[in-house]
C-alpha cells in the first residue's frame, strides 16, 4: 500500500479502522461523511504517476525539478540563486532527487531545515523548508546516494519550498511556471 500513497502503513490501517468503527456504531450519516473523509484524504496523498523514461538522455549538468507545485519567485543574491515553489493541494507531495548525486547534509537551522545535494558536475543544490507550517517526512540521510528521480520524502499540503542554486547555474524557470517533480529542468550548471 504504501507504493500507492503517501502514508504509512500505520495511518492507513488507523483510517481503516476508525472508518470501521463508525460504520457499525455510529448513526448512517456520520459514518457515510468518515467514508467520504478518508477517501479524500486519501485521493490528496496518492502518489502521482510520474514518467521517468525520459530521463533517460539528460547529462549531468542539468538540475529536474525535485518537487511538483508553483514557482512564485526568482530571486538572485550575492553567492545563489534561489527558486521559490509553492506547493499546490493536487500538486504531487513527493521529493524527488534532483540529478544524480549524493545526499550532503540535513541541517536544521533557524527555523528552517535544509538539504543538501552534491555531484560531481553540480557544486550543490539546497532545499529548504519550514517545519513549523509543515510536517514533512525525509527518508533519506547524509551520505545516501541516488539517481535522478529518486524518491525522497514528501512536503503535504501547501508547503513553501526555497530551492538554492549555485551562482553560476542558469535558472531556467520564471514565477507562475508549473513544475512537474523530476520532468520539469529548473536549472543548468
Amino acid at each position: 500500500m504504501v507504493k500507492y500513497f503517501y502514508l504509512s502503513k500505520k495511518t492507513l490501517i488507523r483510517m481503516g479502522a476508525l472508518s470501521f468503527l463508525t460504520a457499525m456504531f455510529m448513526a448512517w450519516w456520520i459514518s457515510l461523511v468518515t467514508i467520504l473523509i478518508v477517501l479524500v484524504w486519501l485521493f490528496l496523498f496518492r502518489k502521482k504517476q510520474i514518467d521517468f523514461t525520459s530521463k533517460r538522455g539528460i547529462r549531468t549538468n542539468i538540475i529536474l525539478s525535485p518537487i511538483s507545485g508553483r514557482v512564485k519567485k526568482v530571486t538572485e543574491h550575492e553567492d545563489i540563486k534561489e527558486v521559490t515553489v509553492q506547493i499546490g493541494l493536487l500538486d504531487d507531495y513527493g521529493l524527488y532527487m534532483p540529478f544524480y548525486g549524493e545526499v550532503k547534509s540535513f541541517l536544521k537551522n533557524a527555523g528552517w531545515n535544509e538539504l543538501e545535494f552534491i555531484s560531481q558536475s553540480v557544486p550543490f543544490v539546497r532545499i529548504a523548508f519550514q517545519d513549523k507550517n509543515v510536517s514533512a517526512r525525509i527518508f533519506t540521510d547524509s551520505g545516501d546516494k541516488a539517481s535522478a528521480a529518486a524518491y525522497l520524502g514528501y512536503f503535504p499540503l501547501g508547503a513553501l519550498l526555497q530551492i538554492r542554486l549555485p551562482k553560476n547555474a542558469e535558472v531556467l524557470v520564471r514565477s507562475g511556471d508549473l513544475l512537474q517533480s523530476s520532468q520539469t529542468i529548473i536549472a543548468s550548471i
